[in-house]
């Protein structure tokens, strides 16, 4: 068995529709019985990829983003519009979606506020427009207001809101076309995105991050916002990464997980809730196999054997995050999505302090669903509390 990264999206989707009841089983829609092959999460919609090719998305869908060419929320799984057929990986961002063709090609539908479609507009599309100049690409991947694509080249280039260095081209400066990352150069391997943040694994088996740096999520020592990548201290060896809202994660090949970043619910999964900005072993985690990064508040890894094990106490005391083989390995290109927006604009950086907290994270477990379901049911809530 490879090692490779799991999308958060993909594994927060999953438990949405194992708890929820919205599927007959993992991956099968209960309105048309299409078989899933991947899928994934925004902030509050999902997406789900057929055997077919085509995508199918419900949830929320004030902004679009469901592709359909409404604005009416969804309960159940609608067709996304010219897409039925030809898609190779999908992604969910904040308000926006992202499919990549078969062909190399981009297509994004949903909020364009900051440019987050790449269409060289900032208007709203209801319908998948193709993004800019991109051809060649194998992997694409979505945060709360920005999208980054990966080349067959190895070459990784973003676009949309660049207010904390999201898009890593050295600016500030919103982009509504793909820029390419400054100094990153070839020979990226895989990406991952979180609400503010990106990193990129290097075929050395380095990482390096840019944008947000509030919670330490880029891993280099410090809090400062970085508009170009820096190297994450520490990390060799590594094979897979996963971005949530404020930490990021790493699969090293001897089978360890290292995560950093914000720590406030445990999710560094080192036993504290203390903030890290350089790496730390999860502990009590042998031979991991694939990890998946959820949201603000979790991680989850796949064993060796077949278990899942994940880590967190999380807003709602989460014991875990999926049911016992829920754990789906997501397609090439549908890397870690935000699925609920914390940023800096609602949160300051020194909001956790670097000193052992009271509350005790959990070590990693491999129970039964339990108390997630108030995360779920909050979505639509917190989609309302943004809405401009």
């Amino acid at each position: 068995m490879t090692a490779k990264a799991v999308s958060g999206s993909c594994l927060l989707a999953l438990t949405a529709l194992a708890a929820t009841g919205c599927s007959n089983g993992i991956g099968r829609t209960q309105q048309s019985g299409t078989r899933a092959t991947g899928i994934a999460a925004g902030y509050a919609h999902t997406c789900g990829l057929t055997r077919a090719g085509g995508v199918r998305c419900w949830g929320y869908n004030r902004f679009g983003q469901l592709g359909d060419g409404t604005a009416v929320d969804r309960r159940r799984p609608v067709g996304v519009f010219g897409l039925r057929r030809g898609v190779r990986a999908i992604a969910a961002g904040g308000r926006h979606s992202c499919a990549l063709m078969k062909a190399g090609a981009v297509e994004c539908w949903g909020d364009n506020a900051h440019g987050e479609l790449g269409d060289g507009t900032r208007t709203r599309r209801s319908k998948p427009v193709a993004v800019r100049g991109l051809h060649g690409v194998r992997a694409v991947a979505a945060g709360e207001a920005f999208a980054c694509a990966l080349t067959g080249s190895g070459r990784v280039e973003c676009w949309g809101d660049n207010r904390h260095g999201e898009l890593g081209d050295g600016t500030s400066a919103d982009r509504d076309r793909p820029v390419a990352v400054a100094r990153l150069g070839t020979g990226v391997t895989a990406i991952a995105l979180g609400y503010f943040h990106a990193c990129a694994l290097k075929r050395a088996g380095t990482v390096e991050c840019w944008g947000y740096n509030g919670y330490g999520q880029l891993g280099d020592g410090a809090t400062t916002d970085r508009r170009e990548p820096v190297r994450v201290s520490g990390l060799a060896g590594v094979v897979a990464i996963s971005a949530g809202g404020g930490h990021t994660c790493a699969l090293t090949r001897a089978g360890a997980v290292r995560c950093w970043g914000s720590n406030r619910y445990g999710e560094l999964g080192d036993g504290t809730t203390i903030r890290r900005l350089t790496p730390v072993e999860v502990s009590g985690l042998p031979g991991a196999t694939a990890i998946a990064v959820g949201g603000e508040a979790h991680g989850c890894a796949l064993t060796q054997a077949g278990g899942v094990k994940c880590w967190a106490t999380g807003p709602c005391r989460w014991k875990s995050s999926v049911l016992p083989g829920a754990f789906a390995r997501s397609p090439p290109g549908a890397t870690a999505t935000p699925v609920r927006s914390r940023g800096p604009a609602k949160s300051s950086a020194g909001a956790e302090t670097a000193r052992a907290s009271s509350a005790t994270a959990r070590p990693p477990t491999a129970t039964r669903l339990s108390g997630s379901r108030c995360e779920l049911l909050d979505a639509p809530a917190l989609a309302r509390a943004r809405e401009p």
